[in-house]
C-alpha cells in the first residue's frame, strides 16, 4: 500500500547513477503477467533512462584520495578541542568533511561526509555541524 510515486523512483534512479561510488544497480521483482497494460515495464525502461542519464551527468570529483586536486580546509571546535577537516573540491565547488570512526585506535580510519559551506562556517564558529554529530552517532 505505500511506495514511491513514479517520479520518485525516477528521481533516485538520476541521483544512484550520478554517485561516483556506485558500481551497480538493480530492479528486481518484475513479472510481465501481472503487469497491466505494459505499465511497470514502461515505468522501468524510463527508470533506466534516469539512471543512464545520472551516470553521464557523473562529476567525478568524489574524494577518493581527499590529498590529490582538493582544497583543504580545517576548523577547530572550541570546546572539544577537536578538529574538523574539510574539503572543497575545486572543480564543482562540493564540500565534504572528515569524520573518524569511534573507538577506533589501531590505524585512523575516516569517513566522508558529503556537506555544505554552511557546516563549513558552523565549524569555523567552533561549533560541532549537526550533519558531523548525527553521522558520528551512525558510526557507534
Amino acid at each position: 500500500p505505500n511506495g514511491f510515486y513514479s517520479e520518485e523512483a525516477c528521481q533516485m534512479m538520476r541521483y544512484a547513477g550520478m554517485n561516483d561510488k556506485l558500481s551497480s544497480v538493480g530492479i528486481y521483482e518484475i513479472n510481465p503477467e501481472y503487469d497491466v497494460n505494459g505499465k511497470t515495464a514502461h515505468l522501468v525502461a524510463q527508470m533506466i533512462w534516469c539512471f543512464i542519464e545520472g551516470y553521464y551527468n557523473r562529476k567525478q570529483d568524489y574524494p577518493f584520495n581527499p590529498t590529490e586536486d582538493m582544497t583543504k580546509y580545517r576548523a577547530f571546535i572550541t570546546n572539544d578541542s577537536h578538529e574538523v577537516v574539510f574539503y572543497k573540491s575545486p572543480k564543482t565547488g562540493r564540500w565534504w568533511m572528515q569524520v573518524p570512526f569511534p573507538n577506533n585506535t589501531k590505524n585512523e580510519r575516516l569517513y566522508l561526509v558529503p556537506c555544505s559551506y554552511s557546516d563549513y562556517q558552523t565549524a569555523s564558529n567552533g561549533e560541532v555541524p549537526d550533519r558531523w554529530w548525527r553521522t558520528f552517532q551512525k558510526l557507534i
